[in-house]
């Protein structure tokens, strides 16, 4: 893998393994601060479903899914222009896991849902499971674990062509990140309500875009995205929340591929 992003992203590509060994995704909270945002990443791929699933871990479906969202929240609030990248995994034969469809089913609603890339690895091993049982085996030799070959033939395929940009018409460039202009909003500081000035291009394509509001903790407080119409001007008047400072962050997402990001701060007196 590191040696084919360098051949896509010469000089361009340092890989961080922050995982550990058969964690699932209660772990991934409880350390996302020193083994993640700590290293200032560009890009962060999340995977716990495979061990999310696991009876003796005795999570739940529910409680895997406030674990990612709130992963996937903090990244936004302390990384905001970095690329959060979902994946499923590998089916499996360890009796342990008999709901693991379930769960990654759940990522990809979430991914869905926040408009993030998923690498649904899942459906490149399934057929090789269903149909050719010894070369499953052969692949990932204690049901569980793809070994170098089955990363080789099927998990790192997958991921770099889920990388690749796909062509669009938005104007915008598939696949990459732009530098968007900050949004302004005004009055900031305000009291009762405040109107988030926001590029044309928003309202031109409406359903590619998001406009979310997070206070101070990382907690989303607001979804705007419905707001977003032929106006430069999404009107916010927040009712029971504090005096305080919030972010506002678009996102744009193209097939899951386009990932754009722009961000603002107001402040409530």
């Amino acid at each position: 893998m590191d040696s084919l992003l360098n051949l896509r992203f010469p000089g361009k590509v340092t890989t961080i393994n922050s995982g550990a060994s058969g964690q699932c995704s209660r772990y991934g909270v409880q350390n996302l601060r020193t083994r993640v945002l700590d290293q200032l990443p560009d890009a962060v791929f999340i995977e716990f479903a495979i061990n999310d699933d696991a009876s003796q871990l005795n999570l739940s479906l529910d409680s895997a899914r406030i674990n990612l969202n709130t992963m996937i929240d903090s990244i936004v609030f302390y990384r905001p222009n970095c690329q959060i990248i979902l994946q499923t995994m590998n089916p499996t034969t360890a009796t342990n896991r008999d709901s693991l469809e379930y769960y990654y089913q759940m990522y990809r609603d979430v991914a869905a849902e926040r408009h993030l890339l998923l690498v649904d690895n899942y459906l490149k091993w399934k057929p090789v499971f269903d149909n050719d049982r010894p070369l499953f085996l052969s692949l990932v030799p204690d049901g569980l674990h793809p070994n170098s070959e089955g990363s080789r033939q099927i998990t790192t395929p997958t991921i770099m062509d889920a990388l690749e940009p796909t062509n669009d018409t938005t104007g915008i460039e598939s696949g990459s990140r732009l530098a968007l202009p900050i949004l302004q909003s005004f009055p900031n500081p305000f009291h009762a309500a405040v109107k988030i000035n926001t590029p044309p291009f928003f309202y031109s394509e409406r359903g590619k875009w998001s406009l979310k509001i997070y206070n101070s903790s990382g907690r989303m407080v607001a979804d705007l995205s419905s707001k977003i119409v032929r106006s430069h001007l999404v009107e916010w008047t927040p009712r029971d929340l504090p005096t305080g400072i919030y972010f506002i962050r678009c996102m744009s997402s193209n097939d899951f591929r386009a990932y754009t990001t722009s961000t603002g701060t107001i402040i409530r007196q």
